[in-house]
C-alpha cells in the first residue's frame, strides 16, 4: 500500500491485520455503523413516503382552493365561478360547485337463512340491519373532472346519476361500503338515506308526544370509487341537483372546489382570491381542511422525531467506534513510539486513527446504504411474511389509510443521514488520535 499516503495506508494496515482480535473489534464497529445507517434509511424514507402519498391522496380527493361563504351558503355560484377564473394572477385550470351534507345512510343485509322448523317448512331469512353516518357531496357531472380525480378512480360501474325529474336517485360510493364488514353493497343495490334534518324533526316529534313517520329517499348504487386512502373510501356521491334537493338546498352550493394550473402556487393563489373575492367568501387550500391538516402535521412532526430518536442509533454505533480506536492505541503502543522515535509528528499520528475512524465509517455507512435499500424494496414483501408468522395483518389499512407500507427515498435525506453518520464515525475518532498524538516515545517503547 505503498501508494497510499503514510496515515492511510498505516491505519488500512492495522484494520485488516488478522493477528491480533483487533480485526474482529472493527467487524463489530462496521457491523453497529451499517445497522444504524440502515434504521435510519428505512424509517426515514417510509415516513417520507407516507407524507408524500398522503399528499398524493389528499390531491386527487380535494382541489387546490376551496371557495366558502362566510356567512351562509353559496346562492349564485355561476356568477362566482366567472368571479373566480377572472381573478389577476392567478391561473385556473377548473372550477366546480358542490354541496356536502352528513346523512344516516341504512341497508338491510340477508345474512343467512334460518333453520328449518319442526314442521319442514323454510325459515325466514336471517337479517341484519346495519345503519352508519356517512359523509355525501353531491357533484356537478359536467365539471368535477376538471378538479377531482374520483371520474378516474372509479373500480366497478361508473359515475353517472341519471334524470332526478324521473325520479331516479343514483349514486357512487366509497369502496368501504362494499365492504362485507360494513354495508356489503354491490352495483345496483339501494342504500335508504335520511338527512340530519328528518332525524331532529322524528326526535322533536317524539318528544312531543306524537309520532312523524318519514320516509327515507333510496338511492340505486352505480358504482364503487377507490382513493386508496381509507377515510375518503366512506364518502357516497352523488348527483348536485339530488344533494340540494335531499339537504333542502334550493339552488345553493355548499363550496366551490378550484384546480389551479400549478399547484405549487396555492398559497399565493389563496391570497389573491381572498382578496379578490372580498370578505363574503372564505378561500382555502386543502391543508385547511380540519381532516387533512392534522393528518399532514402528525405525520411531517413524527419523520422529524423519528430522525431524532434514531440518530441516538447513530451515536451509539459511533461510542462503538471509539472504544475499539482506544483498543487499537492499547495494542499499538509500542508501534506509536517507534514511530514517533523515527520522527513522526503528532498529526500524522493522530491521523492514523482518523484515518481508521473515516474507513470504518465509510464501510459502515456503505454498507447501510445498501442494506436500507434492500429492505425498502421487499418492505411489504417483509410485512407479509411477518403477517404469516403472525397469523394476522401486520399494516392494517383501517389505521394506517394506506394498502401498502409507503416509502419514498429522497438524495438529500441519504446524503444527509450517511454525511451526518460518517462525520460520527470521524469525531468518534478524536479521543484516541488525541490520546496517540500526546504519547512521549520513551513511555511508549516501555512496552517493548
Amino acid at each position: 500500500m505503498s501508494w497510499l499516503p503514510f496515515e492511510l495506508g498505516l491505519a488500512a494496515r492495522y484494520l485488516i491485520s488478522k493477528r491480533t482480535s483487533v480485526s474482529f473489534i472493527t467487524l463489530i464497529s462496521v457491523i453497529g455503523v451499517m445497522l444504524g445507517v440502515a434504521v435510519l434509511i428505512v424509517v426515514i424514507s417510509v415516513m417520507a413516503g407516507f407524507h408524500h402519498l398522503l399528499q398524493e391522496k389528499l390531491f386527487g380527493f380535494y382541489s387546490d382552493l376551496t371557495v366558502e361563504g362566510r356567512y351562509s351558503m353559496i346562492a349564485d355560484h355561476e356568477s362566482l365561478r366567472k368571479r373566480v377564473r377572472q381573478v389577476d394572477g392567478v391561473k385556473v385550470k377548473g372550477v366546480s360547485p358542490v354541496v356536502v351534507g352528513r346523512v344516516m345512510a341504512q341497508r338491510t343485509v340477508v345474512m343467512g337463512q334460518s333453520p328449518v322448523d319442526a314442521n319442514g317448512a323454510m325459515g325466514e331469512p336471517l337479517q341484519d340491519l346495519r345503519m352508519d353516518l356517512v359523509p355525501l357531496v353531491g357533484v356537478d357531472t359536467n365539471t368535477i373532472g376538471e378538479v377531482s380525480e374520483i371520474p378516474r378512480m372509479m373500480v366497478a360501474g361508473k359515475m353517472e346519476f341519471g334524470d332526478l325529474f324521473l325520479d331516479e336517485w343514483f349514486a357512487v360510493a366509497g369502496v368501504n361500503l362494499a365492504n362485507p364488514r360494513h354495508f356489503a353493497m354491490d352495483v345496483g343495490d339501494k342504500v335508504s338515506v335520511y338527512t340530519t334534518r328528518q332525524l331532529k324533526a322524528m326526535k322533536a316529534e317524539r318528544d312531543a308526544n306524537g309520532s312523524l313517520g318519514i320516509l327515507p329517499t333510496d338511492f340505486e348504487v352505480r358504482g364503487f370509487f377507490d382513493v386508496e386512502f381509507h377515510p375518503f373510501n366512506s364518502f357516497v356521491i352523488c348527483s348536485m341537483e339530488a344533494a340540494q334537493e335531499l339537504l333542502e338546498m334550493e339552488g345553493r352550493v355548499s363550496q366551490l372546489k378550484v384546480k389551479l394550473e400549478n399547484p405549487d402556487q396555492a398559497l399565493t393563489a389563496q391570497r389573491l382570491m381572498g382578496q379578490a373575492l372580498g370578505t363574503n367568501y372564505i378561500v382555502k387550500t386543502w391543508r385547511d381542511e380540519p381532516a387533512t391538516r392534522h393528518q399532514v402535521a402528525a405525520v411531517e412532526t413524527e419523520k422529524q422525531m423519528m430522525f431524532f430518536v434514531l440518530f441516538f442509533v447513530m451515536i451509539v454505533a459511533a461510542f462503538g467506534v471509539t472504544s475499539s480506536l482506544i483498543i487499537f492505541v492499547t495494542h499499538k503502543t509500542r508501534e506509536i513510539g517507534l514511530l514517533k522515535a523515527l520522527g513522526a509528528s503528532n498529526g500524522q499520528v493522530a491521523g492514523i486513527f482518523l484515518c481508521q475512524g473515516l474507513a470504518i465509517g465509510g464501510v459502515g455507512v456503505t454498507l447501510g446504504y445498501g442494506l436500507g435499500m434492500l429492505a425498502l424494496k421487499y418492505r411489504n414483501e417483509f410485512l407479509k411474511f411477518i403477517g404469516w408468522l403472525k397469523g394476522g395483518e401486520v399494516f392494517q389499512k383501517e389505521i394506517y389509510f394506506f394498502n401498502e407500507l409507503p416509502a419514498l427515498t429522497r438524495p438529500e435525506d441519504i446524503l444527509f443521514i450517511c454525511g451526518c453518520s460518517l462525520l460520527a464515525c470521524v469525531l468518534a475518532g478524536l479521543i484516541p488520535a488525541w490520546n496517540a498524538a500526546r504519547l512521549r516515545p520513551v513511555e511508549a517503547l516501555r512496552y517493548e
